[in-house]
C-alpha cells in the first residue's frame, strides 16, 4: 500500500509538471489555430500514440454499464472541459487561465462528497485554503486589470466539469488500464472535436507561425497523452480530494517555466506563495496516510 501511494505520488508530480507547461505552450499553438482545432489535433496525435500502446497490452472491451461513465470521460471531461480550458487561455493570460484551472482543490472536495462519498476533514480543509492563498500570493491577482469576463467563466466551467470528470475515472479506474481509460475518453472526445473544428475553419482559418507546430506535437504527446495516463494512474492510487490538493503546482510549475525560458524575473511572492503552497500540500498528504480508500458511490 505505502509503494502504491508513493507512485501515485510520483505520478501526480509528473502530472502537473506537464500541465504546469502547457499553457506556455498553448500561447504558442494558439497562435496559429482556434482553441477547437487544438483540441482536435491534440486528441487525434494522442489517440493514435496511445490505440498503438495499449494495443500490445489488450484492449479490454467497455462493459454495457460502464458506457454512460465513458460518454461523461470522453463528453463533458476530455471534450468539453478541455474545449473550456483552451478557450480561456486564449482569452486570459497565462498565469491568470492557470489560476481559473487550480481551483481544483476547491471543487474536487465537493464533487468528491457527492460522487464517491470521501469525506472532507479539517486538515483537508486547511490544506485546500493554504494552497489556494499560496497561488493567490504568487500570481498577484490583485494586481491584475482589465480581466476578460467571458475568459473567467469559461475557466469555472473548465474546472468544474475536470473535476467531474476525475470522479467518473476513479468509478473505473479499477476495471481498466488508465492508458485504456484515456484512449477512450479522449477517442469519445475526439468524435465530438471533428465536427467543431471543421465549423471553426470557417471563422477562424490557419495561420502558420514556426512555433506552432512543436508546440501542438509537445501538447499532445506529453501534456495529453502522457499527462492523462500518468494521471489516471494517480486516481488508482489515491484518492480524488488527495490528487486535487496539488492542483497548486501547476501554476507554480508555469511560474517556474516562465522563468526559466522567458526570463522572467523571481519575485518575493513566488516565495512566499510556493511555501504556502507547500505547506498546504503537506497538511493534506499528512491528512491521508492513515485514511482508508474512499468508498465508491454505487449507481
Amino acid at each position: 500500500m505505502f509503494l502504491k501511494k508513493t507512485e501515485g505520488y510520483i505520478y501526480l508530480i509528473l502530472t502537473f509538471v506537464a500541465w504546469g507547461s502547457l499553457y506556455i505552450a498553448s500561447k504558442f499553438a494558439l497562435n496559429s489555430f482556434s482553441p477547437y482545432l487544438m483540441v482536435f489535433f491534440r486528441y487525434f496525435i494522442s489517440v493514435v500514440l496511445l490505440y498503438f500502446i495499449a494495443r500490445k497490452k489488450g484492449i479490454k472491451k467497455i462493459k454495457k454499464e460502464h458506457i454512460k461513465y465513458f460518454m461523461i470521460i470522453g463528453g463533458l471531461g476530455y471534450f468539453a472541459a478541455i474545449e473550456c480550458q483552451f478557450i480561456s487561455t486564449e482569452l486570459l493570460d497565462a498565469s491568470l487561465s492557470s489560476l481559473m484551472n487550480s481551483l481544483s482543490p476547491v471543487v474536487m472536495p465537493i464533487t468528491a462528497l457527492i460522487l464517491l462519498g470521501e469525506r472532507i476533514n479539517k486538515r483537508v480543509g486547511l490544506g485546500i485554503a493554504l494552497s489556494v492563498i499560496g497561488v493567490y500570493v504568487i500570481l498577484g491577482v490583485g494586481g491584475v486589470t482589465d480581466i476578460n469576463i467571458t475568459g473567467i467563466i469559461f475557466g469555472i466551467f473548465s474546472t468544474v466539469l475536470w473535476t467531474v470528470n476525475s470522479c467518473y475515472i476513479r468509478k473505473v479506474s479499477d476495471e481498466y488500464d488508465p492508458i485504456q481509460i484515456a484512449l477512450y475518453g479522449m477517442a469519445i472526445a475526439l468524435c465530438f472535436a471533428t465536427p467543431a473544428a471543421v465549423v471553426s475553419l470557417k471563422f477562424a482559418p490557419i495561420q502558420f507561425h514556426a512555433s506552432s507546430i512543436p508546440a501542438v506535437l509537445y501538447i499532445a504527446v506529453f501534456c495529453t497523452a502522457f499527462s492523462n495516463v500518468s494521471w489516471n494512474k494517480s486516481l488508482q492510487a489515491l484518492n480524488a480530494t488527495t490528487c486535487a490538493m496539488f492542483y497548486p503546482l501547476q501554476p507554480t510549475i508555469s511560474a517556474i517555466l516562465g522563468i526559466i525560458l522567458l526570463g522572467e524575473k523571481l519575485t518575493l511572492s513566488f516565495v512566499i506563495g510556493a511555501v504556502i503552497i507547500c505547506m498546504g500540500i503537506l497538511c493534506a498528504v499528512t491528512s491521508q496516510s492513515g485514511a482508508k480508500r474512499a468508498r465508491r458511490l454505487k449507481v
